[in-house]
């Protein structure tokens, strides 16, 4: 019988998405014994894993994803959480427009978003999820103890959001915190409409344009 040499130019049709694939093999990998501790931390370690290191998704990889929850002695593994939601924001990559196909969301997206609490970061165009900051332009009234950029802009924060509106909240600045945000109780809450989101950010391009 002749020796087969595999032919490498030929291309393999996967049914599931590199990160799909990623969490359902590392998932099945694991010994049935495994106890509930280990099994938890294992597979959220997995799902930070792909997220952080942007695998790709595909935005159909909802329904699979649904199927491999579980509930455990040590909480609910869920790969279609709200808190994956915001990793991913942060980290940028396509488990986003997956996880807004699967609960049915619209991204919130402004073009000034804070990722973080640190006050040297520059803010970016992005998704808004909670924890995250959204930078908007000085105000002649601004309260001068609220947060604000090295540059003077606002920061407020969003605390929640659903697919009709989102919360943002601002914070006074701790004077003794100069590198950071975000400090006691909110001094204001602001909640929006899509259509008030979007007549805000246009109002912002427009005051930009005559800077």
């Amino acid at each position: 019988m002749p020796k087969h040499t595999p032919d490498n130019s030929q291309t393999i049709e996967v049914t599931m998405s590199p990160a799909l694939q990623y969490i359902t093999t590392s998932r099945n990998s694991l010994p049935k014994g495994i106890g509930d501790r280990q099994w938890h931390a294992f597979m959220s370690s997995i799902m930070e894993l792909a997220i952080t290191n942007r695998m790709v998704f595909d935005k159909d990889d909802g329904d699979a994803l649904v199927r491999l929850s579980a509930r455990c002695q040590y909480g609910v593994f869920n790969p279609i959480a709200e808190s994956w939601y915001i990793l991913a924001c942060r980290a940028g990559g396509t488990y986003c427009r997956m996880y807004e196909k699967a609960v049915g969301l619209t991204p919130w997206v402004a073009p000034l978003v804070l990722v973080d609490q640190h006050r040297g970061l520059t803010p970016t165009k992005g998704r808004v999820a909670p924890q995250m900051g959204v930078v908007l332009p000085k105000a002649e009234n601004d309260d001068t103890h609220a947060e604000t950029t090295r540059d003077g802009d606002q920061v407020w924060w969003c605390t929640s959001l659903t697919d009709d509106q989102i919360i943002l909240c601002r914070y006074r600045q701790d004077p003794d915190q100069s590198n950071s945000y975000r400090s006691g109780p909110p001094i204001n809450r602001w909640k929006l409409s899509r259509g008030e989101w979007k007549d805000l950010h246009a109002a912002e391009q427009k005051e930009a344009a005559h800077v």
